[in-house]
């Protein structure tokens, strides 16, 4: 269920192993969920700062991602991780520079930059490191169609699951008109649906979370596309967002804050409140804070990138104190879950899955099966640390009520309404309250 990297990658290589593999999907199309909307990274790890054992894993297989689909990989003409000094509640980073330093060394290519040099400001320190992005949209689905095609691999989109029903030999999934009988189901819906109803076994915390991210049209692009990551907190992120071959000018602005609209404890709560999103709100309200955070840490862009639109879906998180983000999987009655994880996380969950169905080193825990040295088993330390209270954490932020409410905060700590976007973007007096970072009052 699901056709996503993680539905569609492991249909490829189930089919390839002998399997007999249909897959169903909710939407008109292949990738038209979050693998298919959002901008994405072949992480390297940088972005984890606090979580060893994403890093570890987001490294594990970035070369064998760029080997397997090397098509799908694009280039960027450089890719730039920054500490920035202060974030959007005006608080220091999540982690100082040493920490900073010693993660990025991590990576034998680090470069390191003179952030003024290129423009930017109110950085600690920046790099420039290889983390190219992956193709989305119609390019994307157009070469994964011709995979499962070739593969004679069925795939059923409009196919929304209704109901999994165990028999004697066999589980019989039904949307309601059509019912098919199968040995197992892989749950790839990004965790959303059909989930297990007895509590895990141990601490592991899920949430759902309304993301959205602006979309910008680059006014003059380079030959290849680029990254500008500013962590570790409430901080600004700027990718491209890979579309076409070549790479044109299209870009997704995000903010470890404001583009998250919301955390719950219940996919359809997170999906209810995506659908009630307003292009007023999101013009208004929330894209003007991420432009003043772009421009107070790259005053270029002010002048350089065109708003276009802004596209949403549901993300769902483990919610842990280190901000862990590595695929999860298991297996509970009959179905094979994957908590989602990035990209490269894929191979992970291949190897889960096959090991799960050779029954393998395989762990069982009231009726939970895991690998014993899968993900979940050696990231239990992290996975089920939770966050202290009133800590930054991505996992309990409730943007969208507090923007409704107007209980947000300047980085002065002033009680602040949001900035005007056509100040924000053509008002000398804005671009030099971005540059000294002193907050935006109007003018």
């Amino acid at each position: 269920m699901g056709a996503g990297w993680y539905g569609c990658h492991l249909a490829l290589k189930l089919k390839k192993a002998g399997h007999e593999v249909i897959v169903f999907e909710k939407n008109p199309d292949i990738f038209s969920g979050i693998s298919g909307k959002f901008g994405i990274r072949l992480h390297d790890g940088l972005h984890y700062p606090r979580s060893a054992a994403t890093r570890v894993n987001c490294r594990a297989h970035f070369e064998k991602f760029k080997e397997e689909y090397p098509e799908l990989v694009v280039n960027h003409e450089y890719s730039i991780y920054a500490l920035g000094e202060l974030d959007a509640d005006g608080l220091p980073p999540k982690v100082n520079a040493e920490v900073f330093k010693e993660v990025c060394n991590e990576l034998p290519d680090t470069q390191y930059i003179n952030p003024k040099e290129r423009g930017y400001e109110h950085l600690i320190s920046a790099v420039s490191v290889e983390e190219p992005s992956i193709e989305i949209g119609a390019q994307l689905r157009e070469k994964f169609r011709k995979y499962l095609d070739d593969a004679d691999i069925p795939v059923v989109c409009n196919f929304e699951v209704q109901s999994i029903e165990k028999t004697t030999s066999k589980i019989k999934v039904s949307n309601g008109n059509r019912t098919e009988e199968v040995d197992l189901v892989i749950n790839a819906t990004s965790y959303q649906n059909f989930l297990p109803e007895e509590p895990f076994p141990f601490n592991m915390e899920v949430a759902y979370q309304p993301c959205i991210a602006l979309s910008y049209k680059d006014t003059t692009p380079g030959v290849k596309p680029f990254s500008f990551i500013v962590m570790d907190g409430w901080f600004p992120c700027l990718m491209p967002y890979v579309t076409e071959e070549p790479h044109t000018n299209e870009y997704i602005l995000t903010h470890g804050k404001w583009t998250i609209m919301g955390s719950f404890a219940k996919a359809s709560e997170a999906h209810e409140l995506l659908s009630s999103l307003e292009d007023k709100i999101i013009e208004e309200k929330i894209k003007p804070w991420c432009e003043q955070e772009m421009v107070k840490f790259w005053p270029e862009f002010a002048h350089r990138f065109e708003y276009t639109g802004w596209k949403g879906s549901v993300l769902a998180k483990l919610k842990t104190d280190s901000e862990f983000r590595s695929a999860v999987t298991f297996e509970k009655d009959g179905i094979i879950h994957i908590i989602p994880g990035k990209v490269s996380n894929i191979f992970d969950v291949e190897r889960e899955v096959f090991m799960l169905l050779q029954q393998l080193n395989v762990k069982e825990v009231q009726g939970y099966r895991y690998v014993q040295d899968g993900v979940l088993a050696t990231c239990l330390g992290e996975i089920t640390k939770k966050p202290v209270i009133e800590s930054r954490n991505t996992c309990s932020l409730q943007t969208y009520k507090s923007v409704l409410s107007h209980t947000f905060w300047s980085s002065s700590n002033v009680r602040a309404e949001s900035p005007k976007s056509e100040d924000l973007i053509i008002t000398p007096v804005h671009q030099e309250q971005a540059r000294t970072g002193l907050p935006y009052r109007g003018v």
